[in-house]
């Protein structure tokens, strides 16, 4: 099992203070998407780019500011990457998770399962419930995430979480998205379980949840890793990953609303 950590908390500073990031985003803000420094409610679910994150109630709001910002520099750097030097979505993934270990986590990731999307044409969001609620496990019976995953049918797909996920994870050789649920047992370091997938179509995908398939055209590759806080890496890096990414977190966060 790949396992991405750094050891040195300098080392991830000097990475993290050299990354190279997309300029500032001129998007306007979206609902639910405020500035979100130290003192901002962070939603318990949110749509942060091209993911989708749940807190349990033990991550207080501090803690859910200094997470959302590693998941989103992470991304961002990925993003500058291909836009700079190309690569497909496994450059993508080792650049994401590279990153996300100089943000001070642990991560272990299994190889991806690829397999192709074989039912009758139907949207990809129903291939999904079964394979993010292996993931969880027990803590999926009362995962809003899944209740959203569930509910996407009746909903509108023009919210405004739904709207900044589809156009985030829409990227140039495929779609590429994350569903985490961030956890904490009373007296213990917050962890995650994180399901990444990468969805390549014969055609461009741009409703990702919503895209419709038949086994011709389309696949799913998916892995779920398990991230664990690097407390010393996290404490030196995080005030940094914070002014990095400062002016850019308004334009990629909105809060889930089911």
């Amino acid at each position: 099992m790949p396992i991405y950590a750094v050891s040195d908390p300098e080392d991830a500073f000097a990475v993290i203070r050299l990354l190279k990031l997309p300029p500032s985003s001129p998007r306007s803000v979206l609902r639910g998407a405020e500035a979100a420094g130290v003192d901002a409610p962070i939603p318990g679910t949110l749509a942060l780019g091209s993911q989708v994150a749940e807190f349990s109630p033990g991550i207080g709001n501090e803690q859910r500011s200094d997470i959302v910002n590693s998941f989103l520099v992470a991304q961002l750097a990925a993003n500058s990457l291909l836009a700079s030097v190309g690569g497909n979505s496994a450059d993508w993934y080792e650049r994401y998770f590279f990153v996300l270990a100089n943000s001070g986590w642990r991560v272990d990731r299994p190889p991806p399962v690829t397999h192709t999307l074989a039912m009758a044409p139907d949207e990809v969001y129903r291939e999904l419930i079964p394979i993010v609620s292996a993931a969880l496990g027990d803590l999926a019976a009362h995962s809003t995430i899944m209740s959203a995953l569930r509910g996407l049918a009746t909903m509108a797909h023009d919210r405004p979480w739904i709207t900044l996920f589809q156009r985030e994870s829409s990227r140039a050789t495929a779609n590429q998205f994350q569903i985490a649920y961030v956890d904490a047992k009373a007296g213990t370091e917050p962890d995650a379980v994180m399901t990444d997938f990468d969805l390549t179509a014969s055609e461009r995908v741009t409703q990702v949840l919503f895209f419709r398939s038949s086994s011709a055209n389309a696949t799913l590759r998916h892995s779920t890793a398990r991230l664990a806080i690097n407390r010393p890496v996290f404490d030196r890096v995080k005030p940094l990953v914070e002014e990095r990414i400062r002016e850019q977190l308004g334009a990629y966060l909105a809060a889930v609303e089911l």
